[in-house]
């Protein structure tokens, strides 16, 4: 297909063959100088060849997403001769572009065999059913795309979740479970599969995509983080940081948020140990004091003020106000009104009040309050 623009002329002895050049260039894939060579060429020749000139105008134009420039270059090569199906193709894709939708329908209606070869075109027809939101016709078109081409991995996933999309679930996971009997399905599909179920309330279809991809890529971080999703999405909290810890001997990256699952199931011991792999001093020590006042453990946070001021933690007034209540629980009252005074954001001052009216009232009988 337009094999012949690519084939140059002898330069005449005094002019340059500007037009060869720009196809040259174009083969090439320099099309802005594709196109500067187009500006220079002369189109006052007796003969000129219109048919090639308009044709490579409009290959620079596509490449540089001018789509009625486009459509205009491409239109005119046709009027002067060229029949090349896959202009038709390039027309198709202006019009699509544009919005013009029947215009593109028309395009593609001109393809002639090429259909029978070309997945693209049905790309097309199917992409121009969806912006349409024609969903029917969409489906239809798919489902004839996939008799043409079965070995075309990409329709059979789009029909997924196009069904996904039409909250079709049931058919959905049928249609997942076709394909990913597939050969040569990866990891990144399972996962694609499932966080469209878990997406759409159907963690539990997911988890049985997730399972499988657990035993065929059990060294995949990816997979236990879907799988810990999925658990979340059904409030197993306790299996999500599970989930997650396993992905994190594989990527310890993800032991901060285990650590966090483990926190949320009111697990702490785990969710403490965990936390001592975090790499991120900064990260490690945040996440410890939020533990640590998730199981009233005030003199461990009392204990870390040294660790917070060496790494900077001290610098953000919440971490400060952390610190003054923990003082206060453990009837330090002076270290916490003295962090207390530190502190001059807004939406801590009612807190702070509160604070303070907490310890005056427990002054005398400090043991009380704690």
């Amino acid at each position: 297909m337009l094999a012949a623009l690519y084939a140059t002329t002898p330069f005449a002895e005094e002019e340059a063959d500007y037009l060869g050049l720009a196809a040259l260039m174009i083969k090439d894939g320099q099309y802005l100088r594709a196109g500067e060579s187009l500006e220079k060429v002369d189109t006052s020749v007796k003969k000129f060849d219109w048919q090639r000139y308009h044709t490579l105008r409009g290959l620079v134009y596509q490449e540089q997403e001018l789509h009625q420039q486009t459509i205009d270059a491409f239109t005119a090569a046709q009027a002067a001769g060229q029949e090349d199906p896959i202009i038709n193709v390039y027309l198709a894709k202006a019009w699509f572009a544009l919005d013009e939708l029947e215009n593109a329908k028309a395009a593609l209606d001109n393809t002639g065999e090429l259909q029978q070869t070309l997945p693209a075109i049905w790309n097309l027809r199917i992409g121009i059913a969806l912006k349409d939101e024609d969903y029917p016709s969409a489906w239809t078109v798919l489902d004839q795309t996939i008799a043409l081409f079965p070995q075309e991995k990409a329709f059979q996933r789009q029909r997924f979740f196009l069904a996904m999309q039409l909250q079709l679930f049931k058919e959905a996971a049928a249609l997942g479970r076709a394909y990913l009997q597939q050969d040569n399905v990866d990891k990144a599909d399972y996962i694609a599969i499932a966080n469209a179920l878990t997406r759409s309330g159907e963690a539990e279809a997911a988890l049985e995509f997730l399972e499988q991809a657990r035993a065929l890529f059990p060294d995949k971080h990816e997979v236990y983080l879907a799988l810990g999703h999925a658990y979340l999405a059904l409030d197993q909290v306790h299996t999500a940081a599970a989930m997650l810890e396993a992905g994190a001997r594989i990527k310890p990256a993800m032991y901060k948020d285990a650590a966090e699952l483990y926190r949320r199931a009111n697990n702490i011991e785990r969710a403490l140990y965990l936390n001592a792999r975090v790499s991120d001093q900064a990260e490690k020590l945040k996440q410890r004091l939020a533990i640590f006042l998730e199981g009233l453990h005030y003199e461990q946070i009392v204990a870390m003020h040294d660790e917070l001021l060496r790494v900077k933690l001290m610098d953000d007034e919440n971490i400060r106000y952390a610190l003054a209540y923990s003082h206060y629980k453990t009837g330090d009252f002076e270290e916490a009104e003295t962090l207390l005074q530190t502190l001059t954001n807004p939406s801590l001052f009612r807190k702070s009040a509160e604070l303070r009216k907490s310890m005056a009232s427990c002054n005398d009988l400090r043991w009380l309050c704690l």
